[in-house]
């Protein structure tokens, strides 16, 4: 029966997994991390931030997808993810980031180079060639070292880091949270209905147990 709870408590213990194993992965690269914040953006307004990693000369904002399965209409603005007998459309997350990577640009001017990266934190397969900076947690490190290697340091960036810094206000983990549940909803599908059956088959057997124990007694 413990197994059985433990299969329905995997899907959330797997995202937390994974945030630690990505934020490992960035400050592998990066200097300095900034987690949820949020940005003033050039139409006004404040952009949600999940992750911004800042190193020699680059600035890497990340968004996470709790989310796996296959992908497919990466040239739509909304993708469908595939998988466990059934189907999810959910936001284009590039053209997401684009806003995010447009403010930063503004703010930093040619201080630093401004790249993004969306990690899906489970196994992800696309039906096409995923634009680049997508990648999953298997992919991750060489995902970011191909980011980085795709262009040169603008030099001292450090007046640029620190109007960050100064502009950035704490957004809380709500709107990460709030996606994550409802990403997580669907992967739990199965692994609650297994946990379930698991359950289920535990209490039938023990009550099988008890009954046949009980049936002994009273036969002796």
């Amino acid at each position: 029966m413990l197994f059985g709870v433990g299969l329905m408590a995997w899907p959330a213990l797997h995202a937390h997994r994974a945030r630690a194993q990505l934020r490992a992965a960035l400050l592998s690269h990066a200097d300095e991390l900034l987690t949820d914040i949020a940005l003033p953006s050039s139409r006004g307004g404040m952009l949600t931030v999940e992750q911004l990693a800042r190193g020699d000369g680059f600035l890497l904002v990340v968004h996470t997808r709790f989310l796996g399965g296959q992908v497919s209409g990466l040239d739509q603005q909304r993708w469908t993810r595939s998988g466990n007998g059934g189907s999810w459309q959910f936001s284009n997350p590039v053209r997401e980031l684009g806003a995010v990577v447009r403010a930063l640009r503004a703010l930093v001017g040619q201080q630093y180079l401004v790249h993004h990266l969306v990690v899906f934190t489970d196994r992800t397969t696309f039906d096409e060639e995923p634009p680049p900076g997508v990648s999953d947690l298997r992919g991750l490190d060489a995902a970011i070292r191909e980011i980085l290697e795709s262009g040169i340091p603008k030099g001292d960036g450090d007046p640029g880091w620190e109007l960050i810094q100064q502009l950035a206000a704490p957004s809380g983990s709500e709107p990460r949270q709030r996606r994550q549940r409802a990403e997580l909803r669907q992967a739990q599908g199965r692994w609650v209905r297994l946990g379930r059956a698991v359950l289920v088959s535990g209490l039938l057997a023990s009550a099988g147990i008890w009954l046949i124990a009980l049936l002994g007694t009273a036969a002796g």
